[in-house]
């Protein structure tokens, strides 16, 4: 009888353990992995040579001001992106080539685009990039309407 008990709750205690671990677990997808920009980048995000802006209404600008690029470089380092597996989505605010040397990324307001791999942007950095894109679009560009 004792037996007999000990098995039920031990099989009772095992259920409800396995139901646990079901529900709480929390599955991680490999390509679901947030890390930042700048490990992702074969080369250092401060040493930028030069970025070509095309905007959304198919306007250009060159940035090659130390300055401007300083402040563009340093919040690419803050940004966080994570592996997309969709295929890019229509339309864009504006595209990013960034260049060092022979190395070049990809960045558009959406999609972050490196040796033919698509990441997207997590979290809030990449909205302070956009302001800091539009800013000198306007003050660049006249008549600029983003």
């Amino acid at each position: 009888m004792i037996k007999n008990l000990f098995v039920f709750i031990l099989s009772l205690l095992f259920i409800v353990i396995s139901g646990c671990n079901n529900e709480n677990s929390i599955k991680i997808e490999p390509d679901k992995v947030v890390s930042p920009l700048a490990d992702k980048v074969n080369f250092d995000l401060m040493k930028i040579k030069k970025i070509e802006v095309l905007f959304g209404d198919g306007r250009k600008l060159l940035i090659d001001g130390k300055e401007d690029i300083d402040k563009i470089s340093k919040q690419l380092i803050l940004i966080n992106v994570e592996k997309q597996q969709s295929e890019i989505g229509p339309g864009y605010l504006y595209n990013l080539e960034i260049y060092e040397d022979k190395n070049t990324i990809s960045v558009s307001n959406n999609t972050i685009s490196i040796e033919g791999e698509n990441y997207k942007p997590v979290g809030d950095e990449m909205n302070k990039l956009n302001k800091i894109i539009i800013e000198l679009g306007r003050k660049q560009l006249s008549g600029i309407e983003i």
